[in-house]
């Protein structure tokens, strides 16, 4: 039997790497990384990669036979098979999804959820640091900030709260608004007055997002898309920072900033400020 094509990765995890709070599968002759994952309801590639953090085919072989302990090909020797005198014989499967209905990204993350909320905080941690991105200093500056439960994770995406209508010439300096579910300019000018107010209008118009809860529910409804959902969020919450401090450089005439933005703007400000705060990691 020819020998299966191996090549190490670049960054290889530790031979004894085990994901964070995963649960143990031993492997069985006969099984495949297929018929594994159906058993455990989880995209076959998307299992592989739990296991590895790669899904090159000779970067899993090497895998499999350090990590595994894998020998054997039911192939002609292109890929290592399970088997069950593998040793330590086992590859690992995330538990199983927090429901969706329980937690949306608007809600603060319960407490009971941390052991799965660090989990999910781990996997994001790799992924961010095995892909180069001129966002990965702010990136890992949230992420470390995120492990502190004493860190609040409020955090407002421009698409809640751009100006729709209601604010008179305003389109003119921040331009038009991204899709996505939105507060009124109508709701936002009655209830938020000063920077005081912000966080008890929120309570009411639930127009913050809780990074917690973001990172959360990416991870269990969009297995694969977990960067790319911290990337846009990461992204938006910098471009309302930047749109409201252009609307405030042209803050007169038709163009004037109506006081629920300047509260708003001036909370946020206080957050950079604030070094248990996720706003500290923007500018």
């Amino acid at each position: 039997m020819r020998i299966p094509n191996e090549k190490a990765p670049l960054h290889p995890l530790p031979a004894h790497y085990v994901p964070p709070f995963s649960l143990r599968h031993p492997v069985k002759d006969r099984e495949d990384w297929g018929s594994v994952a159906r058993m455990h309801r989880i995209d076959t590639k998307a299992l592989i990669f739990y296991n590895f953090w790669t899904t090159n085919p000779d970067e899993v072989n090497w895998y499999l036979r350090r990590n595994v302990g894998c020998t054997k090909s039911n192939d002609g020797g292109r890929n290592y098979a399970f088997s069950s005198d593998a040793r330590p014989g086992y590859v690992y499967y995330p538990p199983p999804p927090v429901p969706a209905k329980t937690l949306m990204p608007e809600d603060r993350m319960p407490g009971n959820l941390r052991p799965h909320f660090n989990s999910a905080l781990d996997g994001l941690q790799i992924q961010v640091m095995r892909h180069y991105n001129p966002r990965n200093a702010g990136l890992l500056c949230w992420i470390g900030k995120l492990k502190d439960p004493n860190v609040k994770d409020e955090v407002i995406r421009w698409h809640r709260i751009c100006p729709r209508g209601g604010a008179s010439g305003a389109a003119y300096v921040v331009g038009g608004c991204p899709p996505g579910d939105h507060v009124s300019e109508t709701d936002l000018m009655k209830y938020i007055s000063s920077d005081r107010d912000v966080l008890n209008a929120n309570e009411r118009l639930k127009f913050m997002t809780h990074v917690r809860s973001d990172i959360l529910v990416s991870h269990d409804l969009i297995r694969g898309g977990e960067l790319e959902s911290f990337y846009m969020l990461f992204d938006e919450v910098r471009q309302t920072t930047e749109k409201l401090d252009a609307w405030y450089e042209e803050d007169t005439g038709m163009l004037e900033m109506p006081s629920a933005y300047k509260a708003i703007k001036d909370w946020i400000a206080a957050r950079e400020k604030d070094q248990d705060s996720l706003y500290s990691c923007i500018r």
